[in-house]
């Protein structure tokens, strides 16, 4: 998003200008980072790899902020997650993203 570029815009003919781009850049107040856990037989694991990925009974996608805010997360396969496992995987995904974004510049 930080190097997205936005379409030109002719306010006189109300329309966007095809294949033309403004210097404006796109405004973002925040980096989100996304954790993905897996669970393999009631084990919760970070990261999952692709050999994990197709052993998985769920997976849960979490998308937080620096200010600690979820901004997604999207929950994947037949397998569930308790409240109690959401509420522990949402803050290492906040502790996590802290290190991630330390890469991300």
């Amino acid at each position: 998003l930080s190097n997205a570029k936005l379409p030109k815009y002719d306010r006189k003919a109300e329309q966007v200008v095809f294949g033309e781009f403004s210097k404006t850049k796109l405004p973002v107040n925040a980096t989100p980072t996304m954790c993905t856990f897996g669970k393999i037989n009631g084990n919760i694991f970070l990261d999952p790899t692709a050999r994990e990925e197709e052993s998985m009974d769920a997976r849960l996608c979490i998308a937080t902020t620096s200010d600690g805010h979820v901004h997604g997360m999207q929950k994947g396969g037949n397998g569930t997650f308790s409240r109690a496992e959401i509420l522990k995987l949402v803050a290492l995904a906040t502790e996590k993203g802290k290190d991630l974004r330390k890469w991300v510049k």
